[in-house]
């Protein structure tokens, strides 16, 4: 409830692209930015040393170690889309995959009764953002899934992927309702996600159900890949 005063975007990486001594700055790369970003060596490291916030970086870093040859595109697409029919059957705790959508999809029509106004109005801006406008593509990433699956099919001849593509389309317009109600209870925390209709549970009810349908047909079509 701290957000955003003592919490960061922890999955978020920044990529060190160099170093110029004249100035003594570093160069970041990050996808948001049209161009890369100098900051001074002193203040890049005292941004890497810190343990403040949600998902503080420690020090934290990874190097890319590019292999000296690569699988068939077809092969990990295939590995690509069963891993993540895996990831979200079989999550490694309860916050994420079918359980942790199926957590917060249950709890959402009910934070008034849970929050304060003003916690609550920080959760549904934050759950907004996330779902909508933080390089989701809009639709909780649903969106851009649907096309995904769409060239997937087509390069490895699976035209079954072609109807699920279709499945997250539609939930791409459903999220993105849903965030429509976040946003406006934010705004007005008796309106929107937060207004007691019974139309906001019928919604995160039918988007729960439609999840559930579409990651099992994957995982059927996945399962006869071998």
């Amino acid at each position: 409830m701290k957000w955003p005063e003592t919490s960061s975007h922890g999955g978020h990486k920044a990529v060190f692209g160099g170093y110029d001594r004249k100035t003594d700055e570093v160069f970041l790369y990050e996808y948001l930015w049209l161009e890369p970003q100098r900051m001074k060596r002193e203040d890049f490291f005292q941004a890497w040393n810190s343990f403040n916030g949600l998902a503080p970086a420690r020090n934290l870093w990874y190097e890319f170690i590019f292999p000296n040859s690569t699988v068939p595109l077809e092969t990990a697409i295939k590995k690509g889309i069963q891993m993540n029919v895996y990831r979200m059957l079989s999550p490694w705790n309860k916050f994420h995959g079918m359980e942790g959508l199926k957590a917060f999809l249950r709890a959402v029509p009910n934070w008034p009764y849970l929050f304060q106004e003003e916690d609550r109005r920080k959760l549904a801006y934050a759950s907004y953002v996330s779902l909508e406008i933080g390089g989701t593509g809009k639709g909780a990433f649903r969106k851009m899934f649907s096309r995904f699956l769409k060239k997937a099919a087509h390069s490895i001849h699976d035209e079954a992927l072609r109807e699920v593509a279709k499945d997250y389309l539609q939930l791409a317009t459903l999220w993105s309702e849903l965030a429509t109600l976040l946003f406006e209870g934010s705004e007005d925390p008796n309106s929107g996600i937060f207004s007691g209709s019974r139309e906001n549970e019928t919604l995160t009810e039918e988007i729960y159900a439609k999840e559930k349908q579409a990651i099992h047909r994957l995982f059927a079509i996945s399962e006869n890949w071998g």
